[in-house]
């Protein structure tokens, strides 16, 4: 009896010993898989992924940056969507965390009515947005802190989402490096403003002063703006972005200049025209845009670079096509006036994510040959149905441009980008010149001269320059006294873009735009827009009757005599009554071709309801039938083997 006893003890104590044992070692596991992160992005636009710009910057910050993330989740009245966003954004925001080994460090904050975290969020300037006459208020922000420098999104708006990693990206950049970059403006223009003061007088009247492009003004907000005259023949080293607009008839000594900067790894973002109506210079005291000559080119740079420009010739699009005032004041459609929708846009590029349309006219087209060591993106292209026309012929209107058509089935550049490491345009060194004088930006000792990249350049170059004009960006209104500048297209913000990204190096250039998270249903969507399409050739048809019978009215109306006027004639109202059926029959056919519409949808909406309940669990168990069934077939089989 004893010795049952101590063996059912031994039996007891080694499993509750083993459980026990089994107890420690799921604590174990657990605790040391909770230290390793397994992370795989399945979404088809990587939502949840930092692209290689972003990873590299944050790896490379020398200061610590703490993100404060305020976000408004707590009250019930809140919608869903707005919470699942807010999940959406601290989840890209630990991202950058992880990958940030410890330099970046997130702090969440729910700011609730009359708590501290609504008052620090007051404090930063994050903006709430109320929900309703008595509803909570909406908080969806993110401040930036490092040392004594900040940087904020006082609102993350769901619309701009593609915009999200690279404003995140930029605001970090920011204010890990608060000194403002210095950006170098040379132009044939007066982009930067004028003042009639500093030329001296030439007889006749004195010339007005005139501002900045608006594009430009808002540059000193962000950047130390530094002009850089058109006979520059070195470019200051501290010059970290240089933007080149309509480059004239420049003297070697300037492309060698701007060819030793883009060397050295500065970024280039040139603007040239083969027909450029800003340039008044080039006018010749006509009137209009009869015989333009104002073409703008950067020759040699471009041949070394892989770049094929024709200065001479301009492209004609019809499918973008832009309704102008042509001779004598009538409308018409020009094909040379370029209106571009996201369709032509690179739709991968961040610069372009958030725009809606772009004007550009009479302009330019590039075709890129590979050059080694270089990388080239189209940014802009014109449509397929486009074709290159004289420059001259395109000054004397779009009449002829139009009649004599001829599209060449291409799709050509208007907008590029090259990165890499660039070779010189001058192989043979300094060009040689007699009595040169040294400008401003010269120094005392000239420096050696590269003939390739010591780093990676950058060069941006789009071939229009009337685009940054405020004839084509903006108009001109009156509001309460005040002359206000309204946008009616992206011109500005394009350019805004195109100059954070290339301030920013190249890491903000490689930050790639984000897709969406909302994933339309394109089924119930394609089905609507064929049901919309019927109705309106139905209401189109409905209107014709209409206008049929209204003008058979009238006939009838017109043969009566004048004091037969007011009175029915039974011709009359025997077509009023036939139009009466027709509409009816039409009312009919329109709510028959509705009611379509709604049973498409909820047949596919059935289907897929049958698929998620039963034919999901039904996969599911099938699954589960089969493995143990194939593992009895495979036992048998190696049973029967073993026999054998």
């Amino acid at each position: 009896m004893s010795k049952r006893l101590s063996l059912a003890l031994w039996k007891t104590g080694g499993s509750l010993f083993a459980l026990a044992a089994l107890l420690v070692l799921l604590i174990a596991l657990n605790s040391l898989c909770g230290r390793i992160v397994l992370r795989w992005d399945l979404t088809e636009e990587k939502l949840f992924t930092l692209s290689p710009g972003s990873r590299n910057l944050v790896g490379k910050l020398d200061r610590p940056v703490v993100l404060k993330f305020f976000s408004s989740t707590s009250a019930p009245e809140i919608p869903g969507p707005f919470k699942a966003f807010s999940r959406q954004v601290e989840d890209l925001l630990r991202e950058y965390v992880r990958t940030s080994q410890g330099r970046i460090t997130l702090e969440k904050y729910d700011p609730q009515p009359d708590s501290d975290a609504e008052e620090m969020a007051h404090r930063f300037g994050i903006q709430g947005q109320p929900l309703g006459m008595m509803g909570p208020t909406l908080y969806l922000g993110v401040v930036a802190v490092s040392g004594a420098e900040q940087q904020m999104m006082p609102v993350i708006d769901p619309r701009t989402e593609e915009m999200l990693e690279y404003n995140l990206t930029r605001m970090i950049a920011r204010v890990a490096h608060p000194q403002r970059p210095v950006i170098g403006v040379l132009s044939s223009l007066p982009v930067l403003g004028s003042d009639p003061s500093d030329s001296p007088p030439m007889g006749g009247p004195r010339p007005t002063a005139q501002p900045p492009w608006l594009a430009f003004q808002g540059l000193k907000e962000d950047y130390q703006v530094r002009p850089v005259p058109s006979s520059a023949i070195t470019i200051a080293p501290d010059i970290t972005t240089l933007v080149v607009v309509h480059p004239k008839n420049l003297s070697e000594e300037t492309l060698f200049a701007i060819d030793q900067f883009v060397l050295r790894g500065g970024r280039l973002l040139a603007f040239v025209d083969p027909l450029c109506v800003s340039d008044e210079s080039a006018s010749g005291g006509m009137q209009g845009m009869s015989m333009p000559r104002a073409s703008s080119d950067l020759p040699r740079l471009f041949a070394t670079w892989g770049i094929t420009y024709d200065a001479s010739r301009v492209i004609a699009d019809i499918d973008a096509g832009t309704t102008v005032r042509g001779r004598d004041n009538q409308p018409e459609q020009s094909p040379l006036f370029l209106s571009l929708d996201p369709t032509r846009f690179n739709s991968s590029e961040v610069a372009l994510a958030s725009l809606d349309s772009l004007l550009l006219p009479f302009t330019g087209v590039f075709e890129v040959q590979k050059r080694e060591g270089l990388t080239s993106t189209v940014l802009l292209r014109s449509s397929s149905n486009a074709q290159r026309v004289s420059a001259l012929m395109a000054g004397f209107g779009s009449d002829n441009i139009r009649r004599d058509f001829k599209s060449e089935q291409q799709a050509f550049p208007l907008a590029i980008r090259l990165s890499g490491v660039f070779q010189t345009a001058f192989p043979e060194g300094r060009p040689k010149t007699a009595g040169a004088e040294t400008n401003a930006l010269a120094t005392a000792e000239t420096p050696r001269s590269q003939n390739a990249s010591d780093r990676p350049g950058l060069v941006v170059v789009v071939g229009d320059v009337d685009c940054l004009a405020n004839s084509f960006c903006v108009r001109e209104m009156n509001f309460l006294g005040a002359s206000v500048n309204q946008p009616f297209n992206d011109n500005i913000a394009l350019f805004a873009n195109l100059i954070d990204q290339t301030a920013g190096g190249t890491d903000l250039i490689g930050i790639r735009s984000r897709g969406k998270s909302e994933r339309p249903f394109t089924r119930v969507v394609a089905l609507a827009r064929q049901a919309q399409e019927q109705h309106r050739v139905r209401e189109q048809e409905l209107e014709k009757k209409v206008q049929t019978l209204q003008q058979r009215l009238g006939e009838l109306q017109s043969r009566k005599d004048d004091h037969q006027k007011f009175i029915l004639s039974p011709e009359q109202e025997k077509a009023i009554a036939n139009f009466r059926a027709q509409m009816l029959v039409s009312q009919q056919e329109l709510r028959q071709v509705r009611k379509r519409l709604r049973e498409g949808i909820e047949q596919l909406g059935l289907k897929i309801k049958i698929i998620n309940i039963v034919g999901v669990p039904l996969l599911v168990a099938l699954i589960g039938l089969s493995v143990p069934l194939v593992r009895r077939i495979r036992a048998r089989r190696r049973l029967s083997s073993s026999t054998l």
